[in-house]
């Protein structure tokens, strides 16, 4: 259907769990669970589930942490969880070469830089491709931006709670 009920949801989790049990190989399934579960609601659960599956089956194919960091990032609105599982599909041969640099994207806005940075100094140390060590080394800094002005909103709020007014200049911190 075009438009699926919860109903159609709920007997595609069942047949999808049904074609897995018979045939744990069969990729079509995990896959499409990830996808169209995801656009429910009520099934996203179900879809993380098959997607889980579906990585640990086929352990060379990237599409499945791919289609899990969309479901958390933009469906949970869950970053560093959307990060994470993005940086497992990077690290993945054949995935596409800009997944590290919206994985830095998502772990620095789920205020964790640190983990981001790491993972680009990785993947700098290892990139023989000069431009893309270029892309990489500029990601690097925007995130070493994002996170020292996180650090600069930790301090201003903390300043706030015990001063109970907002630093009137950088010093003050």
């Amino acid at each position: 259907n075009r438009k699926m009920t919860r109903d159609d949801y709920d007997r595609l989790a069942d047949l999808l769990a049904t074609v897995v049990r018979f045939d744990p190989r069969f990729v079509v399934p995990y896959l499409l669970g990830g996808i169209v579960l995801g656009d429910s609601p009520h099934h996203i659960t179900a879809a993380l589930r098959l997607l889980a599956q579906g990585e640990q089956r086929f352990a060379s194919e990237w599409r499945f942490p791919f289609y899990t960091s969309y479901i958390r990032y933009f469906l949970l609105g869950e970053p560093v969880e959307g990060g994470m599982a993005l940086l497992r599909a990077s690290r993945i041969a054949g995935s596409p070469p800009h997944f590290p640099l919206l994985a830095s994207r998502m772990l620095s806005e789920g205020h964790r830089p640190e983990t981001a940075l790491a993972f680009l100094q990785n993947m700098i140390e290892r990139e023989t491709d000069p431009r893309r060590k270029a892309s990489l080394e500029e990601r690097m800094r925007r995130v070493e931006v994002e996170r020292d002005l996180q650090l600069l909103e930790k301090a201003i709020g903390e300043y706030a709670a015990r001063v109970g007014a907002h630093p009137g200049r950088l010093a003050d911190l």
